[in-house]
């Protein structure tokens, strides 16, 4: 039918189309001229419109309406019994052993991808290969859907493996112990051969790891713990040092290599301490006691279980005891002759620092340091004459110089104060001159003195010294001056006056 209408619209679709919007009625010759030239499209309308009439008015009318059947039964009963050609059940069963002989298989895989990495080819190829045949003859039941002999085999196989990965730990000390072996007879190939196939079963073993870095510079170390010994017999041990120390930096536990550092190291000290101790007493000949004193000490450091260095450095501190005390004695008699007692006195005490029962030293620095004190006294009296206006410093100052009269023989410098004080204390009792101006209207009072009452000019005589001058009149601000008296600059006069009005608020 669809056929039908597809050809029928493929007709349609090459025939000349009808012009719907033309209304005119066409001659009746047009149209039998049109039935004429189009029979073929005439006669597929009618066969449409008949099948139209079936469909619609026909068929509806022939269906059986109270014959429905719902009933399974009655359906099966029409219909004829066919045999289903299928057995769930052993299905089932051959999807259960499928599985477990897959779950048996990836453990076997997994197994064999173990021994591979530990490269089972090179300690057990045979029984490794035994089990990968036994394996294959599983997969043989397996393709055949005989699953529980698969089962069987691959467990076999998986056995098999097993029993191979449980002698690995065994073949493991094997294979490091004859690496192990080949490195002390000096066999580097050998040893790497051995370690490694150590290391492809247990890659992580710190012993058979540090044997197998060993093993891998061996030859290197060799090299140069030959090249170290031809150094020594030529006496380079400094270079040849090098060569051992090159060599404990590649494998720090090859016995040879840590022989001949013991030997070349005992070398070296050996010549450096004969060195240091020579150098020392040469230092200490020549009383160069600092540099003795470091050549002794290196030399106990290089050698510290030898005791000579240490004998040496005692004497040679004993040694610069004496000297340095007798250098301070010295210096302090020189400073005391030079009257230069702050000298003399830290040399004694210098001494006395090194040696603290020297009784000449401590005579002489409570000597050095009474004149030092003395001294002291007159120089403050000399550079602070004003000070002797005070009645009871003046007399402290006679007292000062009585006591440097009585001393005997007492040398240029301290006769040459004494005359100085003598000269400072007739001055500073001589009255010097001052001459006070005024307004006649200011009230002058001089501290010390007393008032002057009020002038216009006042001619005095002072000692010499420090006063103050305090001037005062009703209605104007007090006014003050201080002033010094020296005989060497005398003042000529003083205007002391208030001028400067206080107001009220």
């Amino acid at each position: 039918m669809k056929q039908d209408n597809d050809k029928s619209e493929s007709v349609k679709s090459e025939s000349i189309s009808f012009n719907f919007e033309d209304k005119s009625f066409l001659p009746q010759k047009a149209i039998f001229h049109w039935f004429s030239g189009n029979v073929f499209i005439v006669l597929l309308l009618i066969a449409l419109c008949a099948t139209l009439y079936f469909v619609i008015f026909w068929l509806p009318q022939s269906v059986d309406k109270a014959g429905v059947v719902n009933e399974a039964s009655v359906i099966l009963a029409k219909e004829p019994l066919k045999v289903i050609d299928e057995s769930p059940w052993h299905e089932v069963q051959l999807t259960k052993y499928r599985r477990a002989a897959q779950e048996v298989l990836s453990t076997l895989l997994q197994q064999q991808q173990v021994l591979e990495d530990k490269h089972v080819e090179l300690w057990n190829a045979d029984e490794f290969a035994q089990a990968i045949k036994t394996a294959e003859s599983g997969d043989l039941f397996y393709r055949t859907q005989k699953f529980d002999q698969a089962i069987t085999t691959y467990n076999r196989a998986l056995q098999q493996l097993n029993d191979i990965s449980a002698q690995a730990d065994s073949v493991f000390s094997d294979y490091l112990e004859q690496g192990i072996q080949a490195l002390a007879a000096n066999n580097a190939q050998k040893a790497k051969e051995k370690l490694q196939v150590a290391l492809y079963i247990s890659e992580n073993n710190e012993m058979a790891t540090s044997a197998f870095d060993r093993a891998i510079v061996l030859d290197q170390v060799l090299l140069l713990v030959k090249a170290g010994e031809v150094l020594m017999d030529e006496l380079l041990l400094i270079k040849a040092k090098e060569k051992f120390t090159q060599a404990y930096a590649l494998d720090n536990h090859e016995p040879r290599v840590n022989e001949q550092l013991l030997i070349v190291n005992q070398a070296i000290m050996t010549r450096d301490y004969s060195t240091a101790m020579s150098a020392g007493y040469r230092h200490l000949q020549i009383q160069q006691f600092k540099s003795a004193i470091k050549n002794f000490t290196l030399a106990d450091k290089i050698n510290p279980n030898k005791a000579d260095a240490k004998d040496a450095i005692e004497q040679t501190q004993n040694k610069r005891t004496q000297f340095y005390i007798a250098d301070h004695i010295k210096k302090a008699q020189d400073f005391e002759r030079s009257e230069d007692w702050l000298l003399a006195k830290g040399s004694y005490q210098a001494a006395l620092t090194l040696d603290g029962s020297l009784m000449h030293a401590r005579l002489g620095g409570i000597r050095t340091l009474a004149r030092e004190n003395l001294e002291k006294k007159i120089l403050y009296i000399i550079n602070k004459p004003q000070r002797l206006a005070n009645k009871n410093v003046y007399q402290q100052a006679m007292l000062t110089q009585q006591q440097a009269q009585q001393i005997k023989q007492p040398g240029v410098k301290l006769a040459q104060q004494i005359h100085n004080v003598e000269q400072v204390l007739l001055q500073m009792n001589t009255p010097v001159s001052l001459r006070i101006e005024s307004d006649n209207q200011t009230r002058i009072t001089l501290h010390r003195v007393g008032e002057l009452g009020s002038f216009l000019s006042k001619s005095i005589s002072l000692r010499p010294g420090d006063y103050t001058l305090v001037g005062s009149r009703n209605g104007f601000r007090d006014v003050r001056q201080d002033f010094t008296l020296m005989p060497a600059n005398q003042l000529k006069k003083i205007i002391i006056l208030c001028n400067e009005k206080v107001t009220n608020g």
